[in-house]
């Protein structure tokens, strides 16, 4: 149900976990194993062990706004976190990062982080920019 809000509380560097819409009882199983808000459109999910927040909008931007306002949201921890996996970041030699990187990237730049869970490297490119103005303009 909500992919794009996942990744984008990812970006935002939150500790986002995921779970498929048709996956109800695994959703309810972590969301109090983890003591997690469970985020989702499904009426049918009611628990007294963890909160339930119930979210109506069906565009990506509507529902950042919507969650960034009841959860009182920022993004000053932006960019910690995997936007695929959610697990920490970690700054890595250039060196280390050069196979997996475009060659262009790796010429102009000297700063990369990666996610030793998945392996992915990310950088401060153009599209880290572009991403940085996404988060101020839906997150204020």
């Amino acid at each position: 149900m909500f992919g794009k809000l996942a990744k984008f509380l990812r970006m935002a560097g939150y500790d986002t976990a995921y779970v498929k819409h048709n996956e109800r009882d695994k959703l309810v199983k972590l969301g109090v194993a983890e003591q997690r808000v469970i985020i989702t459109k499904d009426p049918k999910i009611k628990t007294p062990d963890t909160r339930v927040y119930f979210l109506s909008e069906n565009m990506p931007e509507e529902q950042i706004k919507k969650v960034t306002t009841e959860f009182n949201l920022d993004y000053k921890n932006a960019f910690t976190l995997c936007v695929n996996c959610n697990k920490p970041l970690i700054k890595v030699e250039k060196e280390k990062a050069k196979d997996k990187i475009p060659a262009k990237v790796y010429a102009s730049l000297d700063e990369f982080y990666t996610c030793k869970n998945c392996g992915r490297v990310f950088w401060h490119g153009t599209h880290y920019v572009a991403m940085r103005e996404k988060l101020k303009r839906l997150m204020g």
